[in-house]
């Protein structure tokens, strides 16, 4: 669930992220998963970029003052159709932090699904009211929702609000749901060991 996959994508002032360690099993799809982390290296994305100076000679020239990240999985099919994943990275820096910004939103809204299925037996679903009082001046409190069908806020519409305009709110509301720490642990679980998800985000 938890392999993030991308074509290309240049981060500014963006979080790393770290493919997990071990080999994917996609066994519901029957498929084997190879990947292999070239982070140690940037020779490969280093080498394109100078190739297109009138492109990227700003960016190559200015790469940590702009904190410029570009991650990029490369997909390899092979004769029966089984991916291979390769991946390349340029200005990545494990002791340095990027600040993540939207792209802290996915891997919420997967371990609130995931969250959601550990209370189940609880009786809570993803349609399950969630009120929010507050505890401190940053957060908010929120008693209904105009904008989902029944006028009441649930994980599911949160999901949907982040998913489709990428809704700060929404989002923090998942991250209350969750909290820091759960979150954090997770995702050294799931092998992502460089990310940290620290505060929810601003609303404009």
């Amino acid at each position: 669930m938890f392999a993030f996959l991308a074509g290309m994508a240049v981060f500014i002032s963006c979080g790393i992220t770290k493919q997990p360690k071990t080999t994917a099993d996609m066994s519901h799809t029957k498929q084997e998963i190879n990947s292999m982390d070239t982070a140690k290296s940037p020779a490969f994305l280093e080498s394109l970029l100078q190739q297109y100076p009138q492109y990227f000679g700003e960016i190559l020239k200015n790469r940590d003052a702009w904190n410029v990240q570009i991650i990029y999985t490369q997909i390899n099919r092979r004769a029966n159709g089984k991916p291979d994943f390769t991946n390349h990275y340029f200005n990545v820096n494990p002791s340095k932090y990027f600040y993540p910004a939207s792209t802290v939103k996915l891997p919420i809204v997967l371990l609130a699904l995931q969250k959601l299925h550990e209370l189940k037996d609880k009786g809570i679903d993803r349609n399950t009211t969630m009120l929010s009082e507050t505890a401190f001046s940053g957060q908010t409190a929120v008693f209904n929702d105009p904008t989902s069908p029944d006028g009441k806020p649930s994980i599911a519409h949160y999901i949907k609000k982040v998913l489709l305009v990428s809704d700060n709110d929404a989002y923090n509301r998942l991250y209350e749901f969750l909290g820091q720490q759960y979150i954090n642990a997770e995702m050294k679980k799931k092998g992502y060991d460089d990310v940290q998800i620290l505060h929810r985000l601003n609303i404009f």
